[in-house]
């Protein structure tokens, strides 16, 4: 509690000690972290204990190039025909879209393809570290059907423009 006395001028006073203290302990608190970091080495007995992950395979990264290629053209014709007013379907999904979330038909059928992607992915996600956990690492990135549905969710993720 403040003197009766001593008015305004006391509080910014202690402001500043208190803004000060805070600043010191944010500063040992920083020193502490680094210290710490720098003094205790790593185990090197814990980075032997595992093989290296390693790179993704070229015969897995030529098919992967392929099928995002095609996907980008399909992408780029469906854009183009909508564009030209030719795509009434994905102007009707827009419609319900927008019918069903009572959102502009700009933001409801992004939205809807978000979401349903999200689902995918957190499907393949949860898939994926069970099968982690039962067999360990994968030999590469298509070598469980679970990362199949990992992709698909995030491309779907990107197409929607999230």
């Amino acid at each position: 509690m403040l003197p009766a006395s001593s008015g305004d001028q006391s509080v910014p006073a202690l402001l500043s000690v208190s803004m000060w203290r805070a600043r010191v302990l944010r500063a040992w608190s920083f020193l502490a972290v680094t210290v710490t970091s720098v003094a205790v080495p790593s185990s090197p007995a814990s980075a032997d204990a595992f093989d290296p992950a390693g790179g993704t395979p070229l015969e897995d990264l030529v098919p992967a190039t392929i099928v995002a290629v095609i996907g980008v053209a399909v992408l780029t014709v469906l854009a183009v025909v909508y564009r030209r007013g030719e795509a009434g379907w994905l102007r009707d999904l827009a419609d319900f879209s927008e019918r069903v979330s009572n959102i502009p038909r700009y933001a409801a059928l992004p939205a809807a393809v978000g979401g349903g992607a999200l689902v995918i992915a957190v499907f393949g996600f949860y898939w994926d570290v069970s099968t982690h956990i039962d067999n360990g690492r994968d030999a590469g990135p298509f070598a469980n059907p679970s990362h199949y549905f990992i992709l698909a969710g995030l491309v779907g993720i990107a197409l929607a423009g999230r």
